[in-house]
């Protein structure tokens, strides 16, 4: 069964199309502006006018960032190019990189890696008999110094690592599984039979 549409339900329809086309009809209009204006041109084809002109500050802060990014491109900028700050001086501060420091003989001296959890229990379980659990090997890894951690529980953390290792490298991991919660350092593969051989 169609159903036809009455005279009263038609009118409600074309004036609700009209309603919609109106507005699409002022979206095209606010979109076509703003791009007129991005681009910098006015609706009626006139070059806008800018009225804020940059303060100084901005002017440096601009030159600063074209400086930047030419030495990021790996262009070296000619010396007199310095970004300048109030009153047209020069600025004192320039950022220096890591190898800038390294050339000038200014560099930090590397520090020491941390030991991760996972290598300290590798070697408290190596130098250990027995098999121990993990708040053992943290324990005994806090008093050698090999690790610390600041979480609260440092002993659930190195039960999760130590299964990991074992169930994503199998034979070649560092740690063997003695019983529930119990772990030793795992035998050293003989040579010539790695996973090549």
């Amino acid at each position: 069964m169609s159903k036809t549409i009455t005279k009263p339900a038609k009118s409600k329809v074309l004036a609700a199309s009209a309603g919609s086309e109106r507005l699409r009809k002022e979206a095209i209009a606010a979109v076509g502006a703003n791009i007129a204006r991005l681009e910098g041109k006015s609706p009626k084809g006139k070059t806008a006018r800018d009225h804020e002109t940059p303060s100084a500050k901005e002017v440096a802060n601009d030159a600063a960032n074209a400086v930047f990014a030419r030495s990021a491109a790996g262009a070296n900028p000619p010396a007199n190019s310095a970004p300048k700050g109030k009153g047209g001086k020069k600025s004192a501060h320039r950022p220096t990189s890591a190898a800038t420091r390294v050339a000038k003989g200014k560099a930090k001296p590397a520090r020491a890696k941390k030991m991760s959890g996972l290598d300290a229990a590798a070697k408290v379980l190596a130098d250990a008999r027995n098999p121990m659990n993990c708040k053992d090997i943290v324990d005994a890894a806090r008093a050698k110094g090999l690790w610390s951690s600041g979480g609260k529980t440092p002993a659930a953390t190195i039960y999760a690592a130590i299964i990991r290792e074992i169930a994503a490298k199998k034979k070649e991991a560092r740690f063997k599984k003695t019983e529930r919660g119990m772990f030793i350092a795992a035998p050293a593969p003989a040579p010539g039979r790695g996973k090549g051989a």
